[in-house]
C-alpha cells in the first residue's frame, strides 16, 4: 500500500502539491494583512475591600474572590452591555465619531486584567495612539462614575427606607415606654425598682415583665436602625466624594512604540495555511486512491481480489513523442550532413 500512495503522489504531483502551496500562500497573505501596527496603554486602579463605611453594604462583592477580581470581573461585564459601551464612545468622542470605533470594535481591544490582589490593569489598543489613550481614560472614568452612582442611588434608597422605618420604631419604643411608666404609676409598690436590673422577686409579675421586655425590644431596633441610618449617610457622603474602594494609580500615558508581534501571532497564520493545504491534499490522494483500479504493482492484483497467479507485470515503456520541430531539426540537420557524402560519391 505503501508503494502505491507513492506512486500516486509522484504520478499526480501537481494535483497533490497545489493545495499546500495555495495553503502558505494564503497564510503568507493573512500574515501580510494582519501586521498593522498597533499602540497599547494601560491605566492601574488600586482596589480595596468594600467596607460598611465605604459603602461595602451596597455593593454586590465576591467574598470567595480577591478585590481585583471582583472589579475586573465587574468591568467585563458592563463593557458586553451596549449602553456601557455606547457612554464610553461618548466620552472619547462626544461628537459622536468615537474615530471610527464602534461597539464591537471598542469591547477586542479593550480589556482588563487582575495583577494580584489589589491592582487591576485597564489596556486598551489602537492604530492611533491618542485613541488609545483616550479610550483608556473614558473606559476608567466611566466606571468610576458607574461606581459611584450605584453606591449614590442605593445610599439614597436605604436613607429614605431607614428613615421612614426609624420613625415607626420611635412610635413603637415611645408606646412601650409609655405602657411601662402606666403600669408603674398603677403600682406604686414598683416605683422604686431598678429598671435596669429589677429583682427576681418583681419578675415574677407577668405584666411587668411583658412591659419591660417590649420595652427592650423597641429600644434594640431602634437601635439597630438608627446604625443602619448613620452608615447609610456615610455612604452617601463617600459616594459624592472619591470613592474609597476605587483609586487611580497610574494615568494612561500617550502609547510611543508600537507592540511587537508575537512569534506566536506570526506563526498562527502559516501554520493554518498549512494545515488546510495539508488536509485538502490528503483527501485528494485518499480519493485518488480509492477510486484508482489500474494493475501497476504484483500486490495491485492481490488487492483487487483476482485469484490469478503472478510472476511480474511487464514493463511497458512507451515511445518518446518527439515535438515536431525538433524532428524537423534532426531532419534537417541529417539531410545536411550526408549531402557531403553523396557528391563525393559521384565524383
Amino acid at each position: 500500500m505503501a508503494l502505491r500512495m507513492l506512486e500516486l503522489i509522484f504520478r499526480h504531483k501537481y494535483l497533490v502539491f497545489t493545495p499546500i502551496v495555495l495553503g502558505l500562500a494564503l497564510g503568507i497573505l493573512a500574515l501580510s494583512a494582519s501586521t498593522s501596527t498597533l499602540y497599547s496603554t494601560h491605566a492601574s486602579i488600586w482596589i480595596e475591600r468594600p467596607t460598611d463605611l465605604s459603602g461595602g453594604e451596597f455593593t454586590e462583592f465576591n467574598p470567595y474572590l480577591s478585590p481585583a477580581q471582583n472589579q475586573a470581573n465587574a468591568m467585563g461585564e458592563l463593557m458586553s452591555l451596549n449602553s456601557f459601551a455606547a457612554r464610553v464612545l461618548q466620552r472619547i468622542s462626544p461628537s459622536g465619531s468615537a474615530a471610527g470605533i464602534d461597539v464591537n470594535q471598542l469591547r477586542r481591544d479593550v480589556f482588563f486584567t487582575a495583577a494580584g490582589d489589589h491592582v487591576v490593569y485597564v489596556s486598551a489598543r489602537s492604530k492611533d495612539p491618542a485613541t488609545a489613550q483616550s479610550t483608556v481614560k473614558a473606559v476608567v472614568d466611566e466606571y468610576s462614575a458607574l461606581y459611584r452612582t450605584q453606591i449614590k442611588d442605593r445610599a439614597e434608597r436605604a436613607k429614605a427606607f431607614y428613615q421612614e422605618q426609624l420613625t415607626i420604631a420611635k412610635g413603637s419604643m415611645e408606646t412601650a415606654s409609655a405602657d411601662l411608666r402606666a403600669y408603674l404609676a398603677r403600682n406604686p409598690q414598683l416605683a422604686s425598682v431598678d429598671l435596669a436590673n429589677p429583682p427576681s422577686s418583681v419578675l415574677r409579675d407577668t405584666e411587668f415583665a411583658r412591659l419591660r421586655s417590649a420595652e427592650l425590644v423597641a429600644q434594640e431596633h431602634h437601635k439597630d436602625l438608627l446604625d443602619k441610618y448613620a452608615e447609610s449617610q456615610i455612604s452617601l457622603s463617600a459616594a459624592n466624594g472619591a470613592s474609597a474602594n476605587l483609586t487611580l494609580i497610574d494615568e494612561p500615558g500617550l502609547p510611543t512604540q508600537p507592540l511587537e508581534r508575537g512569534r506566536r501571532a506570526m506563526l498562527m497564520p502559516l501554520i493554518l495555511g498549512l494545515g488546510v493545504g495539508l488536509s485538502v491534499s490528503g483527501a485528494i490522494v485518499f480519493a485518488l486512491w480509492r477510486l484508482d483500479r489500474t494493475l501497476r504493482l504484483p500486490q495491485d492484483i492481490v488487492l483487487q481480489g483476482l485469484d490469478v497467479p503472478v510472476m511480474a507485470l511487464p514493463l511497458l515503456k512507451p515511445e518518446p513523442r518527439w515535438p515536431k520541430h525538433f524532428l524537423r531539426m534532426a531532419t534537417a540537420l541529417s539531410s545536411g550532413i550526408r549531402r557531403p557524402a553523396i557528391s563525393a560519391v559521384k565524383d
